[in-house]
């Protein structure tokens, strides 16, 4: 047993193995004291740490494929090159790569844009900071995250389309059904 909670709202996180490599994590946000505040969060993490960090969405791609860290943190408002331009242009390079956007647009176009881009996820600036710590265990184990509160805006979204367009609602089994009631619950 590892110990801890892996859930976002919890005061603690799971503990890795003696022997886990630790995440390592670019932060992009063009906001310095921002940036710091980050830092701070994520290197008081005992399984992440902080490798690099930029300032605008170019010197992010940059300092993504010099340095090949584990995640990239992308803020969609960035200098330069915006942000969902530099998670192309990262993904392009270095697929492997898992960007995380970290932002305060919770609209669902911006959402979209960002992940058909390649981001594995989507997290809000108010966001508790364990949530981010969350989300970035999430995405490096492979899997994807929504902050709940843009998760639901699309949920909503989705249930005002017309009827037609729900369609694909019925052709899922059970088990994907049950999922799509856990992500909708922020799980």
């Amino acid at each position: 047993d590892r110990g801890g909670s892996a859930a976002p709202g919890g005061r603690e996180m799971m503990q890795p193995p003696p022997s886990a490599k630790r995440i390592r994590v670019l932060v992009c946000d063009d906001h310095a004291l921002f940036r710091e505040g980050v830092k701070t969060i994520l290197n008081s993490q005992p399984d992440i740490e902080v490798v690099g960090e930029a300032a605008d969405g170019k010197e992010g791609v940059e300092q993504a494929i010099r340095l090949y860290p584990d995640v990239v943190l992308m803020d969609v408002s960035m200098p330069v090159l915006k942000g969902f331009d530099a998670v192309r242009r990262i993904k392009k390079s270095r697929p492997d790569i898992k960007v995380l956007i970290l932002t305060v647009y919770d609209d669902e176009d911006m959402v979209a844009r960002c992940l058909d881009s390649g981001a594995a996820g989507y997290v809000l600036k108010d966001s508790p900071p364990l949530q981010l710590v969350y989300a970035i265990q999430a995405v490096h184990r492979g899997q994807q995250y929504m902050s709940p509160r843009v998760l639901t805006g699309l949920i909503r979204q989705y249930m005002a389309q017309p009827a037609d367009f729900k369609g694909g609602y019925e052709l899922l089994s059970d088990r994907e059904r049950e999922i799509l009631v856990f992500l909708a619950e922020g799980q």
